[in-house]
C-alpha cells in the first residue's frame, strides 16, 4: 500500500513536470502546393515558439499515402531552430491525397495541436484522367503586378530592377517589417506560365489522437528498443555490446528491465547494427523489438482529390517539359551521396589466405591440423573451438566469436562447417592487445575469429534476429541552381527555392539567384518565423520580357 502510494506521488510529479512546459508546434514551408510523381519536394520546417525555448534536436516526417500506408519517413536534423527536407517523389506513387506529418517526440505528449499535418495533393501524368473528377476552377485571376505588396504584410520586397531578360540576374531585397527582429524564412520562385495562383488545401482527416506522457526530448539520433531473453523475460545485463559493420567499432551498453536507450553519433542514410549479450550465463542473441517510431497515431482516410482547369493545365505542360528535356537532353541534378563514417580496418594478432591451404576439407580440420595455439574439442559430434591467448599461455574456457563477413555470430557449428574453397581468409584476434584496443573489452575471455568468404554470407548468419538497421538523418540534396550552360534551355517550374534565408539586425536580407528562360510572371514565396516563433509569410512577383525594347 505505501509502495502504490508513493509511486501515485511520483507519477502525479512527472505529469506536473511535463505540463509545467509546452510543446513545439511546428509549421512547414513547402515550395508549392501540390506534386507531381517524380517531381522534387522541397520544405523547411520551423518551430511556432521562442527560439530560446526549443530543445530537440531532431524533427520526425511522415508521408502518408491515401490508403494509410506510410510510404516515407525521415530524420530531419535542427540546425539553429531550423530543420531542412526533401523528397524525391517516385514516378510509381499513385495519384491522390497524401498527409504530411511534422513532429518531434516531445511534442507528442500534448496530443494533436502540437502536431503539423498537411494534406498534399499528388498527381501522376499517367493516371486515367477519365476517373476522376475536373472540376471549374472559380478562383479570381491573380493581379500580375511588377512587385505585389500587401502593406499590412510582416514582410516587404523590393527587386533592383522593374523587368528582366531571360537568364538576367534578379537580386531581391526583403524587409521585416519590423526591422528590430530577425527571422529564419525560406524562399521559392514560380513560374507562373504553368498555373494561376491558387492554393489547393483538401481538409486533413486522421489526426491523432491525445498520447500519454512517455516521449522524453529528442536531443539526437539514438537507439530505442525492447529487449528480452529467449523466454519472454525482460532483459537486464551490463554486458550488452553494439557492433556496427558500416565502421568496424564496438560499443559497450548496459540495460535493465529490457530498455535500451543508447545516443549514436550523427550519421545519414542507414547503419547496420548488431547487437549481442557477452554474459556468459544469458542467451548471447537476445529478441529485439526496434521502438524507432510511435505507433500511436490514428489512422488517416484520404480526402477525394480533383483536377481543376489550371491543374490540368500544369499537368499538360510538365508532360512537354519533361518531353522537351529528352528532346534536348538536358541532364538530371546529380546529388552527391550521404556521407559515410570512415570505416576503420581492424588488424588481427595472425592472418591467413586459405589459398595456401587446398588439402584440408573444413576450417575446423584447419584450424585443428594447422593453427598453433587453438584447439578443437569435440562433444557429441559438435565441434568447438578455444583460443590459447599468445600473451597469458591458457587455454579460454568459452568459445570464441565468429565474424563472417562484418556480421558477428556464434553459430559456431555453421561457422567451423565451411569448406576451405568458400572462405578467403581468416584472421585470429588471439591476444588482449587486439581485444582491448579494437573490439568489445568482454571478448577478451573469448577471443575472435574473423572469415572473409568468397560466396555470400550465409543467411542464416544475415536473418539473425539481432542484426537490425538503424535510421540515421535523411540525406539532404542541394537544389539545383542555373548552371550558366546557355547552350541548355531552361524551363523550370520551380525556378529557385533557397530553405535558408537569415535576416540581418536590421530585419534585411539580400537573395541573387537567375531568371530563367520563360517570358512571363513569377511568383516569389518566402515564409518563415521571427525570434518569438511567430510566422511571417508574404509573396510577392516579377516580370521577365523577351528584350527591354518589348516592355
Amino acid at each position: 500500500m505505501i509502495k502504490n502510494f508513493f509511486l501515485s506521488i511520483l507519477l502525479t510529479l512527472i505529469s506536473i513536470t511535463i505540463y509545467s512546459q509546452t510543446a513545439e508546434p511546428l509549421t512547414v514551408h513547402f515550395d508549392k502546393d501540390f506534386y507531381v510523381s517524380g517531381e522534387d519536394s522541397w520544405y523547411t520546417v520551423y518551430f511556432q515558439k521562442e527560439l530560446a525555448a526549443i530543445e530537440s534536436k531532431v524533427v520526425r516526417v511522415e508521408w502518408i499515402a491515401p490508403d494509410g500506408t506510410i510510404v516515407q519517413q525521415q530524420k530531419l536534423k535542427v540546425i539553429d531552430n531550423v530543420a531542412i527536407g526533401d523528397l524525391a517523389i517516385p514516378y510509381d506513387w499513385t495519384e491522390g491525397v497524401y498527409l504530411f506529418r511534422a513532429y518531434t517526440l516531445w511534442s507528442l505528449n500534448f496530443g494533436r495541436e502540437a502536431v503539423f499535418q498537411k494534406e498534399i495533393p499528388i498527381y501522376n501524368l499517367e493516371a486515367n484522367v477519365s476517373a476522376l473528377t475536373m472540376v471549374e476552377d472559380t478562383s479570381a485571376t491573380k493581379d500580375n503586378s511588377i512587385i505585389e505588396e500587401n502593406i499590412e504584410a510582416p514582410i516587404r520586397f523590393q527587386f533592383d530592377k522593374e523587368y528582366y531578360t531571360k537568364r538576367d540576374s534578379v537580386t531581391l531585397i526583403i524587409h521585416l517589417k519590423n526591422a528590430t527582429q530577425q527571422a529564419n524564412l525560406s524562399m521559392s520562385v514560380l513560374d507562373n506560365n504553368y498555373w494561376k495562383h491558387q492554393t489547393v488545401s483538401p481538409s486533413i482527416a486522421g489526426l491523432p489522437t491525445t498520447n500519454s506522457n512517455q516521449y522524453a526530448v529528442e536531443k539526437g539520433l539514438s537507439i530505442n528498443s525492447q529487449i528480452q531473453e529467449k523466454s519472454g523475460k525482460p532483459l537486464t545485463t551490463q554486458f550488452l555490446s553494439l557492433y556496427f559493420p558500416d565502421r568496424n567499432e564496438f560499443e559497450q551498453a548496459s540495460i535493465k528491465d529490457g530498455q535500451l536507450a543508447f545516443s549514436l553519433s550523427d550519421f545519414t542514410g542507414t547503419q547496420r547494427v548488431q547487437i549481442f549479450d557477452l554474459n556468459p550465463f544469458h542467451e548471447a542473441l537476445p529478441i529485439i523489438d526496434m521502438k524507432d517510431y510511435p505507433s500511436s497515431f490514428a489512422s488517416y482516410r484520404a480526402t477525394s482529390l480533383s483536377r481543376s482547369k489550371e491543374i490540368a493545365n500544369y499537368l499538360f505542360l510538365l508532360k512537354k517539359y519533361r518531353q522537351f528535356k529528352e528532346v534536348f537532353q538536358i541532364p538530371s541534378p546529380k546529388y552527391a551521396p550521404p556521407k559515410s563514417f570512415e570505416r576503420m580496418e581492424l588488424k588481427a594478432a595472425r592472418s591467413f589466405d586459405m589459398k595456401d591451404y587446398k588439402a584440408l576439407s573444413d576450417l575446423a580440420s584447419f584450424i585443428d591440423e594447422v593453427i598453433l595455439g587453438v584447439r578443437v574439442l569435440e562433444k557429441e559430434n559438435k565441434k568447438s573451438v578455444r583460443l590459447i591467448y599468445q600473451d597469458k599461455n591458457s587455454l579460454n574456457r568459452r568459445s570464441p566469436w565468429y565474424m563472417v563477413n562484418d556480421y558477428v555470430t556464434n553459430q559456431e557449428n555453421l561457422v567451423l562447417s565451411m569448406s576451405l574453397r568458400d572462405i578467403a581468409t581468416m584472421d585470429l584476434f588471439d591476444n588482449r592487445a587486439s581485444v582491448l584496443t579494437q573490439l568489445d573489452p568482454a571478448m577478451v575471455s573469448t577471443g575472435l575469429v574473423a572469415i572473409t568468404t568468397k560466396k555470400e554470407t550465409p543467411k542464416t548468419i544475415i536473418n539473425q534476429s539481432t542484426n537490425i538497421e538503424v535510421s540515421g538523418y535523411y540525406p539532404l540534396r542541394r537544389f539545383p541552381s542555373f548552371t550558366g550552360d546557355t547552350s541548355l534551355p531552361d524551363f523550370r517550374p520551380i525556378v529557385y527555392w533557397q530553405p535558408i534565408v537569415k535576416t540581418d539586425a536590421n530585419g534585411k536580407a539580400v537573395i541573387k539567384f537567375a531568371a530563367s528562360d520563360a517570358i512571363g510572371t513569377f511568383e516569389v514565396r518566402v515564409k518563415g518565423v521571427n525570434e518569438k516563433g511567430e510566422i511571417l509569410e508574404a509573396t510577392a512577383s516579377y516580370k521577365t520580357i523577351n528584350n527591354l525594347e518589348n516592355k
